[in-house]
């Protein structure tokens, strides 16, 4: 269901756009920047308001995703915006409603 296009991995984009469309789905009308915020939260570990590699590798292998460090160096590439490798919560969230403008939700 996740892998959308086939490769046989699960990149961050789709895993987005199936949580967001099951939010939608489920409860009609979704406050996005609310979902980002707990969204990211899951990743924040250390509760700092920045998320490093480390933690996005481990919480995407704690869900089952078989993400790599090359997998997560490409995901920060795509949301770290100011290029600090890590990812803070705006940028994130703006990934997110990015992302959700893109799918039509």
């Amino acid at each position: 269901i996740m892998d959308a296009d086939g490769g046989g991995t699960v990149d961050f984009r789709e895993f987005a756009m199936v949580i967001l469309h099951q939010k939608a789905a489920n409860s009609g009308k979704i406050n996005y920047s609310e979902l980002a915020e707990k969204m990211f939260n899951i990743f924040d570990k250390t509760g700092d308001g920045i998320v490093s590699q480390e933690e996005v590798l481990e919480q995407m292998q704690k869900m089952g995703k078989n993400w790599d460090s090359a997998s997560v160096a490409f995901f920060l590439q795509q949301v770290d915006k100011d290029g600090s490798g890590e990812i803070d919560k705006h940028e994130f969230v703006s990934y997110i409603k990015k992302i959700e403008a893109e799918i039509g939700l």
